[in-house]
């Protein structure tokens, strides 16, 4: 499996999701033998998901007037990530309290 870095602050889709599993303690091994998985860990978009992640972490949510532009950010400053959703916000947020910058994606997930 060939893995390629994305900036965190440019994750989408199925990599977002994937890499949102990934630092939520999901098994690296496991995550990449079962690609075909990824959608059944929508954080981006599922609300069961992101969740216990606004909690734990303290992310707290902002949006623009207009509600096209969103920022989430750690109460300690750990993390932080802006987004057209909610979602990708608040995910975007959570990979970067440990991979600020750039994070490994498996290949077959940025085709998507």
């Amino acid at each position: 499996m060939i893995l390629a870095p994305v900036k965190t602050a440019e994750l989408t889709g199925r990599a977002l999701d994937w890499a949102t599993a990934f630092c939520d303690n999901y098994d690296e091994g496991w995550l990449k033998r079962h690609l075909h998985l990824v959608d059944n860990y929508a954080y981006s978009t599922d609300w069961t998901l992101l969740g216990p992640l606004l909690q734990q972490y303290g992310v707290e949510l902002r949006c623009s007037e207009d509600k096209v532009t969103w920022w989430a950010d750690t109460r300690n400053d750990s993390g932080a990530g802006v987004g057209p959703t909610p979602g990708i916000a608040i995910c975007r947020c959570f990979i970067s309290i440990t991979h600020p910058d750039f994070i490994d994606i498996p290949g077959e997930l940025l085709c998507n």
